[in-house]
């Protein structure tokens, strides 16, 4: 068995400067696609376009591929090339403002996420105790001529958000 095949740090190549910035750029340019999937779709969801959201998911998951593969490969350089990529303090700064307009993007759309996902819940228990508090009518009768009593359910319907947010 090779040195490589035994260890498989000896298969990272150190890279050169520049090799070292790209993968930093291809992490960046992830975050950019992911960040304006996120906010693409948080707009969608406060503006109730389901039909939007559903169709961004591929895409959406896809980014977030991306990005985690890219952050992946830009750790393992970073183990290997640490004063190529610390260095660097363009990048570095350029690294932390794209994580912290993700973080945003992503708690903006999580609170999007949350909030359509709360009004589908309150909607739905106003729909439930509306149906469980009908009165009964107490006119009328039958069709075997008893006299009718009205609508009398035994307990809350059953009922699910299928399909929505």
């Amino acid at each position: 068995m090779n040195q490589t095949a035994q260890n498989p740090s000896a298969r990272k190549a150190a890279l050169t400067p520049e090799q070292a910035r790209a993968e930093a750029g291809a992490l960046i340019t992830a975050i950019d696609d992911l960040v304006s999937l996120l906010d693409i779709e948080t707009g969608a969801v406060r503006a109730r376009k389901r039909g939007e959201v559903e169709a961004m998911q591929k895409a959406k998951n896809e980014a977030v591929a991306l990005y985690e593969r890219n952050l992946y490969r830009l750790r393992q350089v970073t183990q290997t090339n640490r004063d190529d990529i610390n260095g660097d303090e363009v990048f570095k700064a350029r690294l932390i403002t794209a994580g912290t307009r993700l973080d945003r993007a992503i708690s903006a759309n999580v609170i999007a996420l949350q909030s359509a996902r709360d009004a589908n819940e309150r909607l739905m228990s106003m729909i439930q105790s509306a149906v469980t508090s009908q009165q009964p009518t107490g006119s009328g009768y039958t069709a075997r001529g008893a006299n009718n009593t009205g609508y009398k359910h035994a307990g809350a319907p059953a009922m699910t958000l299928n399909g929505t947010f």
